[in-house]
């Protein structure tokens, strides 16, 4: 048989059925290459095993629903600004220190960037962050005359996240948040780097929509773990699942995570 330029593994058998040569592959070879390959995702069963493992390692770090406050929409619009900057622990801080700082939103929207980066932190990130935050609170404005997202309690879901988007500065991701956090919409955030990490454990296909890979994200992962999980992305999908040179040993999810796509 001629080569195809395809590597075959030693342990492989050509057996001959009719006229056709037919490459048999053993099943573990195979499913090897379902969980390292860069287009496929873990088995059903494999994403489910997986899912009760991070469970585990988040159950005992991030409050469950239940136990969590719910803040107003405005608040927590500004809360998932933060963490799109900062760690979830640094990002809460922060938000306690603009609440003290400022009598509202109103009036963080008509201070300067350098007045509220410096109201919230010292680090390097304060000042984009805070402009970010003067932005969204400018087309707010700019919309409903008003520095408030009440309103949202009378919207539909989809009313809501169309209205969300509308604001200069909220991604879908950002949008998706707010309605899973003070709605239980049931669809998990995904920013670039929450869904990069998501592939990396096989959880999500690459090449599909966001929306597939929320409903696939819902299949395998509880309700009741959706804010935590999302919260796990926050720490974890940006500064240590990177792009380039991902840090394993930084992550708590290292002797569980397949590792799809990523060359070791």
């Amino acid at each position: 048989m001629k080569s195809c330029g395809r590597r075959t593994d030693p342990q492989s058998k050509p057996v001959r059925r009719g006229k056709k040569k037919i490459l048999l592959i053993p099943k573990e070879v195979v499913l090897y290459q379902l969980v390292r390959g860069n287009e496929n995702v873990s088995s059903a069963k494999q994403r489910k095993e997986l899912a009760e493992r991070i469970r585990e390692v988040i159950a005992d770090k991030y409050d469950e629903p239940k136990r969590r406050k719910v803040r107003p929409p405005l608040d927590q619009l500004v809360q998932g600004v933060l963490w799109r900057y900062t760690v979830v622990k640094s990002g809460i801080r922060s938000f306690r220190s603009l609440k003290r700082h400022f009598v509202d939103w109103n009036e963080l929207r008509v201070s300067t960037v350098v007045e509220i980066a410096s109201a919230m932190s010292t680090a390097a990130w304060a000042y984009e962050c805070a402009g970010h935050l003067k932005q969204i609170m400018q087309a707010l404005f700019n919309l409903r005359n008003v520095v408030k997202m009440d309103f949202l309690d009378d919207f539909t879901q989809s009313e809501a996240r169309t209205f969300l988007r509308s604001l200069q500065g909220v991604t879908r991701d950002l949008a998706d948040e707010v309605l899973l956090f003070n709605y239980g919409t049931g669809k998990i955030p995904l920013s670039d780097h929450a869904s990069r990490m998501c592939f990396r454990m096989g959880l999500i296909e690459k090449t599909t929509t966001i929306l597939k890979n929320q409903r696939a994200l819902a299949e395998v992962l509880d309700e009741d773990y959706h804010v935590g999980f999302t919260l796990f992305l926050h720490d974890h999908a940006r500064d240590v699942c990177c792009e380039k040179k991902p840090k394993h040993a930084n992550c708590p999810m290292q002797k569980l995570c397949p590792k799809v796509g990523v060359d070791d």
